[in-house]
């Protein structure tokens, strides 16, 4: 039998037309990757809440750009906080309860190539055990203390040209 999915397309997901579509559907739970400010409208839409998937470590790192800033910001590359966090959304940035982490070591790859792809591996694997974590009604959450961590917002193109020559000579020696 085939199953008539409604869907609609929109850029942004605070537009009144997405809060209604969503509130006619009766919604249990929301998977987020790399949205805009969620506001308290589509927030409060789900049963269960809005869980996203934070291409960083929180709560060490909030917001934007925050897969080049751990590189950046460390002497040794191996050093730095990378990977993902899976968090319940509350209004504020990234300050909702951690599901879950999941950690990137630059050890385990073997070059600049590779980060995306093991990215993309990693938001697959918080998005699956989210989900679980929802249906066991999120027992592991783990509370992020207030005043934890910093804010950042998108680099400048020359800081990221200067992460991408940073990797180049971790990877090739």
């Amino acid at each position: 039998a085939k199953s008539k999915i409604s869907y609609l397309k929109a850029s942004d997901p605070n537009d009144t037309k997405v809060i209604t579509f969503l509130g006619i559907q009766d919604v249990d739970l929301i998977l987020s990757i790399g949205s805009v400010i969620l506001k308290r409208d589509f927030i409060s839409i789900p049963k269960m809440g809005v869980i996203n998937i934070h291409k960083g470590i929180l709560p060490q790192y909030r917001g934007m750009g925050v897969t080049e800033w751990p590189l950046l910001l460390k002497k040794k590359q191996e050093d730095a906080e990378l990977g993902v966090t899976s968090h319940l959304i509350e209004l504020g940035v990234d300050t909702g309860p951690i599901l879950l982490k999941k950690h990137l070591s630059l050890r385990l790859l073997n070059g600049i190539e590779e980060i995306e792809s093991k990215y993309l591996e990693l938001t697959v694997e918080a998005m699956h055990l989210s989900i679980k974590s929802a249906r066991e009604n999120f027992i592991n959450k783990i509370e992020q203390e207030q005043g934890k961590g910093k804010q950042y917002f998108e680099l400048h193109p020359r800081l990221k040209k200067s992460v991408e020559e940073k990797l180049e000579r971790y990877f090739d020696g």
